[in-house]
């Protein structure tokens, strides 16, 4: 396996400081590069990957351990361009019970 695996909060905060660059640095030559790693963080973590789940395999629960990260994560960094997105997962996933719905799949393929 070659998968390489970080905390939840570090891929947040990798997140948070793809974002405080491009707030900070607008006019960048990397700006494309950096809004393309962002947009990589994001789907990462709110998605997770192969070894990695967000929801419990079976129930399609979401895990304790990315709804506390992504807590921390509007604590944190909630004035971000990325906050708002999580706001808005957190806020969709509690309508349907932190569960993995159709409503959450949806708004998963529109990252």
């Amino acid at each position: 396996d070659r998968s390489v695996v970080i905390s939840w909060d570090s891929l947040g905060d990798r997140l948070a400081g793809t974002d405080y660059f491009l707030s900070r640095f607008p006019d960048t030559p990397t700006r494309a590069a950096i809004r393309d790693r962002r947009t990589l963080y994001l789907r990462a973590y709110l998605t997770g990957g192969d070894s990695v789940a967000v929801f419990a395999r079976g129930r399609g629960q979401l895990q304790s351990e990315p709804r506390a990260s992504y807590e921390r994560y509007l604590t944190l960094h909630g004035t971000t361009t990325s906050a708002a997105v999580v706001r808005r997962y957190l806020r969709l996933l509690a309508a349907s019970n932190y569960r993995r719905s159709p409503a959450v799949l949806r708004f998963l393929q529109r990252l």
